[in-house]
Order: C-alpha cells, then sequence, then structure tokens
C-alpha cells in the first residue's frame, strides 16, 4: 500500500487534456463506533486534490486529513478510552451529477487509511486501519473564486471500529 500516495501524485500531476484541477479544504467531524458506552467524536481537518474528468462525469481525487482533536469515552467495561486521529489519507473516485446550474450532487467511492491513537485507561497504542469508503454530498458553486460542499461518508468500517464524517469544505479551482 506504500505505491498508493506515488500512484495518486501521478494522477494529479499529470491531468488530461482540458481538465482543470482543484484543491480543497475541508473540516471534518467524525463519528467513530467503537465498543464503548457513547460514540467518540474525533474532528479533524483535510485537505483535497482532484482532477475532473468531465467526458465521464467524475473527479479523481486524493485526501489528507491530520487530526484536530481527540474525544474521551468510557468503555463498556467502565475503562476511559481516548480516540485521537493522527492522519488519514485515500484515493477516491467522485461521481458528479449537476441538478441545477450551480448545484452538484456528487457520491464517492474509494479507499481510506487511518492511523488511530488510543489512550486505554493509561495504555497507549496505535494502529492503522484501511478499507473501503464511500457516501454522498452536495457541492453549491459560488463563482469562479470556489465552491462550498458537504458530504457524508462512511470512511472505514470494520470489527474495531467504524468511522463515519460529516465533512463541510470549500474547493478551490487552479
Amino acid at each position: 500500500m506504500r505505491v498508493l500516495p506515488f500512484i495518486l501524485l501521478s494522477i494529479l500531476l499529470l491531468p488530461p487534456v482540458g481538465a482543470a484541477p482543484y484543491s480543497g479544504l475541508d473540516l471534518a467531524f467524525m463519528t467513530a463506533r467503537i465498543p464503548a458506552n457513547t460514540d467518540a467524536a474525533p474532528r479533524t481537518v483535510q485537505m483535497r486534490l482532484g482532477v475532473p474528468l468531465k467526458d465521464w462525469g467524475v473527479s479523481l481525487e486524493g485526501r489528507f486529513g491530520a487530526g484536530l482533536g481527540g474525544d474521551t469515552v468510557t468503555r463498556t467495561d467502565g475503562t476511559r478510552w481516548t480516540l485521537f486521529l493522527p492522519y488519514h489519507f485515500g484515493a477516491y473516485v467522485v461521481g458528479e451529477l449537476p441538478v441545477a446550474d450551480a448545484a452538484v450532487l456528487r457520491s464517492v467511492v474509494g479507499y481510506t487509511r487511518v492511523l488511530i491513537e488510543e489512550d486505554v485507561g493509561g495504555t497507549i497504542s496505535e494502529r492503522s486501519e484501511d478499507g473501503l469508503s464511500f457516501g454522498l454530498g452536495g457541492e453549491w458553486i459560488i463563482g469562479r473564486r470556489g465552491s462550498f460542499m458537504v458530504e457524508y461518508a462512511r470512511l472505514l468500517d470494520n470489527d474495531r471500529i467504524g468511522l463515519y464524517a460529516l465533512q463541510l469544505g470549500w474547493k478551490f479551482p487552479f
């Protein structure tokens, strides 16, 4: 999986003829489904780089996020559990369906890798989790300066953790 960032970077640096690459900055409000009395709610900031493939109605996107804050919850056995996401990254195909002159529905499918840092009862550990991601969202084009984006995505869901995100951001065309 160490090859993924290099593939993604090469796709973004060599856009197809006529494509206008974009970048974006998002604030992500996460919900982490973990074995606890309540879900944890870590926060991240995320940068995105993308290349639209207008003929196909999709974009290729790479995203990198960094943790802003963790969350502490009580596990089902009574132990305090602090969850922090130092970083996450992924590669995605984004389907785009214009619904009005300035509005686009977006669907996202791809791969996400997350570094998880946990403090369970004073024992700190790190682990990486990865898997299939998908989501839905909308984009409101403000003008040549960019567009406002909202997206809800399931970033990760396996036996150990489920990670879901509501992302609010701004997309900047190059």
